[in-house]
């Protein structure tokens, strides 16, 4: 009847200490696939987790974080675009930040993500 009604005590600290809690983005790495999550900050933040293709508009619009996105798994350095399809919707689109590797080393990436065209 109570399940999921509780919350961790680590929460509750941050709460009663009126600290500002991110929320996280949660993408795909287009070089290993594996999952790469990532603090942002807007003005409601409350600790909630988002996928890339859910974020709601009103905070998408207002999302901040710091760059560079790494990827843990394959320490690629990610791109972060946002994609505003429609009104209604946000995606981030995620792409290899390929700005310091030689010209034209950007191709080799193409079936896993487009590089900087």
């Amino acid at each position: 009847m109570l399940e999921g009604h509780f919350i961790d005590p680590a929460d509750m600290y941050d709460r009663q200490q009126n600290k500002r809690i991110n929320d996280f983005v949660m993408v795909y790495c287009p070089k290993c696939s594996q999952r790469v999550e990532f603090p942002i900050k807007h003005d409601k933040s409350d600790g909630s987790y988002f996928q890339a293709v859910n974020i709601p508009t009103e905070i998408a619009l207002k999302m901040k974080w710091k760059d560079p996105i790494m990827c843990e798994s394959c320490d690629a350095k990610l791109d972060l675009e946002a994609v505003y399809e429609k009104p209604q919707r946000v995606e981030l689109k995620v792409k290899l930040d390929c700005s310091e590797m030689p010209k034209g080393m950007d191709s080799w990436y193409d079936e896993h993500g487009r590089g900087y065209d």
